[in-house]
């Protein structure tokens, strides 16, 4: 028996509508472990990422790999999980990244606080918008065609 929509509790209804009501009881039991289990973990990974946030934001140099590395599995997530997470490593990983985590870099911040980042202009964020629900688009009709053809 998969483990499909209805998740646990469709496992646990199988369960007992195949084996009875013990085997039922214990794999209750088991679904609950599991929860707790993957709360916790769940937790151990949002504390990882908010250290490594703000490593991140203090431009420490030891972030950028382990920040990389949890960009992987958001790939996955598409269409905008794609292009989010491919930028994000693009980011931390070019050639220009370990500059910015510097020593050197962090001394010349705090010596010339009265410069400022430019932000990106309208037509940058405008662009990434029409890819962003093109490539939606694209996504749902594949999605679409697959449901229809399968």
């Amino acid at each position: 028996m998969a483990l499909g929509a209805g998740g646990p509790t469709a496992l646990v209804e199988g369960i007992s509508a195949r084996y009875g009501l013990q085997a039922a009881e214990s794999a209750r039991m088991v679904a609950g472990n599991l929860t707790s289990e993957v709360t916790v973990l769940l937790f151990a990974c949002s504390a990882l990422l908010g250290i490594l946030g703000l490593r991140l934001f203090r431009l420490q140099p030891g972030a950028r790999i382990p920040a990389a590395l949890f960009a992987v599995p958001g790939l996955a997530a598409l269409p905008f999980g794609t292009l989010v997470n491919g930028a994000f490593i693009y980011t931390l990983l070019r050639a220009r990244a370990p500059l910015v985590t510097s020593a050197r870099y962090r001394q010349e911040v705090r010596r010339t606080p009265h410069l400022d980042y430019q932000s990106v202009p309208p037509s940058h964020l405008a662009l990434l918008l029409a890819a962003f629900v093109v490539s939606t688009m694209v996504f749902m009709a594949l999605t679409n065609l697959a449901f229809l053809q399968g």
